[in-house]
């Protein structure tokens, strides 16, 4: 009724258009028919004029005459290419480490849903166990948070104190066989307890050990050891009255024996003691046997006769009083009167006797007065300072560091030998150094303002939170320990699958299984089903081959060599369950990887258009994206020339944005889009969340012929915002196809 209300005029001339005229109904192409019926895809309207006056009325003898007017026209079928965003930033809306605190309170709700995905439950920051405040609980203070594993694993920390064998620290133990017993404690008690209903299973040693090394923030340990105690004062010690030197025929004084070296032990600090009153030696001793009076009468008769008789004789002196002649008892001893003739005896020079007991003399007073010293001062002093050293210095230093994690004193970096990836590097929630790889947290593409503190303020924060952003890390394609998926990927066994209604008023609703929902991914898949069940509406009662059809191209990350391009994931169809299904599958890759390579995404649309596409059926390449390109396929001179063909040059880029080369991650697509609006097809260019280039957008659906159209678009915002924004889009897309009059 509305339509024939307001057309009813054909040349400036008012004509007959009524409501019953105006007919719905599916236009045949093949046998060139049109059915009326309640849906369809062409329109059949009639027309009549009564009554109407002509110019040769006069002529003919008549003054009007009547006469009506049928038309049919048919949207024409579209063959359509959806070419989805797969890139690893395609999960950054939901990670946890540093999306809250760059893109506001949306990112919290959108990473307690995806919690709810992986562990049956909503998840919020304070479900990640801070290491450091588990160890200050257990008694042990840390110098500072960077600490607590070294604390935990240190000789008489937390560990050691355990009874079980295969946790407890020893003192002994070497930095591998600590991280051994520490990684395996972590995964047998604390991962359990911290990360209830977490998949893989915590037996998967390889796993979960590179999710400890991911999170435990690493250390380059050096405690200085304890200083030495106080060295003891050496007890000075008596001279001897030796005469050897002045002994003429005196044998040699043998050699002392060889002592090997020992290794001293540690040293003992002795109980305080009461210093000894200073000691007084006694007089000097006897003199050395055999000595004798310079004038002594027939002294070798005599000395025989001694020694035959078991007795010898000899002369002593005490202090200045002359020399006596001493007998000392001693065995006998018998020796022929031959032998004894042969041997000389000892001859003793007086006056070299005299100076060596002068001097002995006044070494021995020195001696007394050193040795008093010793005993009243060096001593005295000595205790006070091991009494210091043991009481004050050493549980100072002792406190201090165990909140070191020392002993032992030097670790070297902590925890030991982290598991390296495929580049060399380690995976960590943040780059802090230690040669650690940072996964893109924070996405500077999307947050430019974000540094790398915001997520390495979650280093010992192990639990809900943070294992939520190591398995997006990792998306649907990486294995971090070579066997297992992330338990996010459809292709792990241990992927959670939920079932959610898709839908809007004006298309229906309809149950779909998906995997967990990482954002704004989870957005697009939402979008995508309720663009094809529009699509699905719109071609009702239409014969299969005759339907809009579509297909769905996903693109991540590009590299010939490696094999690893885009994927067709959904041929050319007009079955729309089975394109709706493909889209409940769309995932995104891993974040280790430059993955925004659309030029080879376009390419493959392009191919598939040209080979499948139908001849009668308008092409529409659809380009759903979340951040900026980075990747090509093409050569840049293949580039080059086709910048310098287009008929639009200035849109595309003259230099590099941002980084060397990547004028060529822009204007690749660019390219695309120019040649496919060549050959009349229809580039649109949609963009979502919060790291769209809007200005790349804009300059793509100027090339691809469809600016103006309110098709370069940002759909960003929250998770539902997103997907009722880009839903709008692509929905009128649908329902907008272009009309051809057709009888």
């Amino acid at each position: 009724d509305l339509f024939a209300s307001q057309n009813n005029k054909v040349g400036g001339d008012r004509v007959e258009l009524k409501a019953s005229e105006v007919e719905i109904g599916v236009w045949d192409r093949d046998a060139r028919t049109f059915t009326p019926g309640e849906k369809g895809n062409a329109v059949r309207v009639t027309t009549r004029a009564t009554d109407q006056g002509t110019f040769f009325a006069r002529v003919m003898g008549t003054q009007d005459f009547d006469g009506q007017a049928t038309a049919i026209a048919t949207a024409i079928p579209r063959d359509i290419v959806f070419v989805v965003d797969q890139s690893g930033s395609m999960n950054d809306d939901s990670e946890p480490a540093w999306a809250p605190q760059t893109i506001g309170n949306a990112a919290n709700t959108i990473a307690a849903t995806l919690g709810y995905d992986l562990f049956g439950q909503d998840i919020s920051e304070s479900d990640a166990v801070d290491l450091n405040a588990f160890v200050n609980a257990a008694g042990y203070e840390t110098a500072a948070p960077e600490y607590a594993y070294a604390v935990l694993t240190m000789n008489g920390g937390p560990l050691a104190n355990l009874t079980d064998p295969s946790y407890k620290i020893k003192d002994n133990d070497s930095e591998s066989t600590r991280k051994a017993k520490a990684y395996r404690w972590f995964r047998e008690q604390f991962l359990p307890t911290a990360i209830p209903s977490a998949s893989p299973p915590f037996t998967e040693t390889a796993y979960w050990n590179i999710y400890l090394d991911y999170i435990i923030r690493p250390l380059k340990h050096s405690f200085p050891p304890p200083d030495n105690p106080p060295k003891k004062p050496k007890e000075p010690k008596p001279p001897v009255l030796d005469y050897q030197p002045c002994c003429t025929n005196c044998p040699a004084p043998p050699s002392p024996p060889v002592t090997p070296p020992i290794t001293p032990p540690p040293p003992i600090v002795p109980p305080p003691i009461t210093p000894p009153p200073p000691i007084v030696p006694p007089p000097p001793g006897p003199g050395p046997v055999g000595m004798m009076p310079a004038n002594r009468p027939n002294q070798l008769a005599l000395h025989g006769r001694d020694l035959l008789a078991g007795t010898h004789s000899v002369l002593v002196r005490t202090s200045k009083s002359p020399f006596r002649l001493a007998s000392t008892h001693g065995t006998s001893v018998v020796i022929s009167s031959l032998a004894i003739a042969q041997t000389p005896p000892p001859e003793y020079d007086p006056a070299c006797q005299a100076a060596v007991l002068e001097a002995y003399e006044d070494a021995y007073a020195q001696y007394l007065i050193d040795h008093n010293h010793w005993a009243t001062v060096l001593m005295p002093a000595w205790h006070a300072a091991m009494d210091h050293y043991n009481n004050v210095y050493l549980p100072a230093y002792m406190a201090e560091a165990k909140k070191h994690g020392a002993p032992p004193f030097k670790r070297n970096t902590i925890p030991k030998n982290p598991h390296k990836n495929e580049f060399g590097k380690v995976d960590r929630v943040a780059d802090i150094g230690f040669n650690s790889y940072k996964s893109n947290n924070p996405n500077q593409d999307l947050a430019p303002g974000a540094s790398d503190s915001i997520p390495a303020k979650y280093f010992n924060h192990i639990g809900r939170w943070t294992y939520a952003q190591f398995v997006q890390d990792y998306g649907r394609n990486l294995l971090c320990d070579g066997v297992n998926l992330s338990p996010l990927s459809l292709d792990s066994p241990y992927c959670q699958i939920h079932s959610e209604s898709v839908g809007d008023p004006d298309v229906g609703y309809q149950n779909f299984s998906f995997p967990p929902r990482t954002q704004p991914m989870h957005a697009a898949r939402r979008s995508l089903i309720r663009a094809v069940m529009a699509a699905r509406k719109r071609n009702d009662g239409i014969k299969v081959n005759l339907r809009d059809r579509i297909a769905i191209v996903g693109f991540d990350r590009y590299d010939s060599a490696a094999g690893v391009g885009p994927t067709l994931i959904q041929p050319l169809t007009g079955v729309y369950e089975t394109a709706m299904q493909s889209c409940a599958e769309l995932q995104a890759v891993g974040d280790k990887y430059a993955s925004t390579s659309l030029e080879p995404g376009m390419i493959m649309a392009r191919q598939h258009l040209q080979a499948e596409g139908r001849d009668f059926a308008d092409k529409l390449v659809i380009v759903i994206t979340d951040g900026v390109p980075n990747g090509i396929q093409s050569a840049t001179s293949v580039i080059d020339t086709g910048v310098s063909a287009a008929a639009s040059p200035a849109n595309f880029y003259s230099s590099d944005q941002r980084w060397p080369g990547d004028r060529y991650w822009l204007n690749g697509p660019l390219v695309q889009a120019s040649q496919m609006q060549a050959d009349e097809w229809d580039v649109y260019a949609i963009g979502m969340g919060y790291g769209v280039d809007s200005i790349f957008l804009e300059r793509m659906a100027r090339l691809g012929g469809t600016f103006g159209k309110g098709e370069s678009l940002q759909a960003s915002g929250s998770p539902d915002q997103q997907e009722e924004a880009l839903s709008a889009i692509m929905k009128k897309i649908i329902n907008t196809p272009r009309v051809m009059l057709v009888q």
